[in-house]
């Protein structure tokens, strides 16, 4: 019973292939490297005409801040 509950609780929502989060009310796709241009086309045939923020974050200082799951870091 608890490996079901498990995978419910881990389970990660994704759009486009990329896991979705919500923060602060705006949806936010995890896009990684090699998603990222398909990601923009695909949002952009949806009728999406501004993406914000595309971010990356340095994690080098604080080693130990835990990623969400299903989000694989990488470097750029």
């Amino acid at each position: 019973m608890s490996d079901v509950t498990d995978t419910v609780e881990n389970a990660v929502a994704t759009q486009h292939g990329c896991p979705v989060q919500d923060s602060h009310g705006q949806q936010v796709l995890h896009a990684s490297r090699d998603q990222y241009v398909s990601v923009i086309k695909a949002l952009a045939d949806e009728g999406y005409e501004m993406c914000v923020d595309l971010t990356g974050v340095d994690y080098l200082a604080n080693p130990h801040r835990t990623i969400g799951f299903g989000i694989q870091p990488e470097r750029f």
